[in-house]
């Protein structure tokens, strides 16, 4: 919570993307908690290996495309 919570307290519009190479270090359910998580707090993410939409989506900022390579 307490990484969620302090990105939150900038003000800002934040996604961020859990398509890394430690996504996959505590399995299915950490993906899925971490989704969870994520949606609870309403931060937007992408790179989700779970989901092929997500996976390739770009981030959105203010209405802006980001893709991440």
């Amino acid at each position: 919570d307490h990484c969620v919570t302090g990105v939150q307290t900038c003000a800002l519009p934040i996604s961020v993307s859990i398509g890394n190479n430690h996504i996959r270090d505590f399995g299915p359910d950490g993906i899925a908690q971490t989704r969870a998580h994520l949606d609870a707090h309403g931060v937007a993410y992408t790179g989700d290996p779970t989901d092929a939409a997500n996976r390739a989506a770009p981030l959105m900022v203010n209405g802006v495309p980001i893709t991440l390579i």
